[in-house]
C-alpha cells in the first residue's frame, strides 16, 4: 500500500465518520 493509497483511505473514513456524525447528531434533535 503506497503513501497516496493511505490518504485516501483516511479520508475517506473521516467523511465517513463526519457524515455519520452529523446525520445522527441531527437525528437526535427534537423535530416540530
Amino acid at each position: 500500500m503506497s503513501i497516496v493509497d493511505f490518504i485516501a483511505v483516511v479520508s475517506f473514513g473521516i467523511t465517513c465518520f463526519c457524515a455519520g456524525y452529523t446525520f445522527g447528531k441531527d437525528n437526535n434533535k427534537p423535530q416540530k
